[in-house]
């Protein structure tokens, strides 16, 4: 018998000033232990579309490529969201909080 990769996922959030939260999907690979963040969604509004939109964007992702390949993994979840958050800081010039 083969062996398969499954991946749990939880969703962590981050208070940012200005009332922003920012909810960073976390998977955690069962086999390794190891944790990537899959994405990280920003809300500013109390819009419920975008609950909706983000899921079928993680659902997109996940169908689209491995996590094992499209993601970073790490020994932590927090270790996982302050690589994520300094990779993305670095392609826009800024932090994200």
């Amino acid at each position: 018998m083969s062996e398969i990769d499954l991946y749990a996922r939880s969703d962590l959030w981050r208070r940012l000033p200005e009332g922003v939260c920012v909810r960073y999907t976390v998977l955690t690979h069962t086999k390794s232990g190891l944790f990537a963040v899959q994405s990280a969604d920003y809300f500013s509004d109390d819009d419920p579309r975008n609950c909706a939109r983000f899921f079928q964007q993680f659902i997109v992702l996940l169908r689209e490529q491995s996590p094992l390949e499209r993601c970073e993994w790490f020994e932590t979840a927090e270790a996982a969201i302050l690589a994520h958050d300094k990779h993305f800081a670095d392609l826009e010039g800024g932090s994200p909080g």
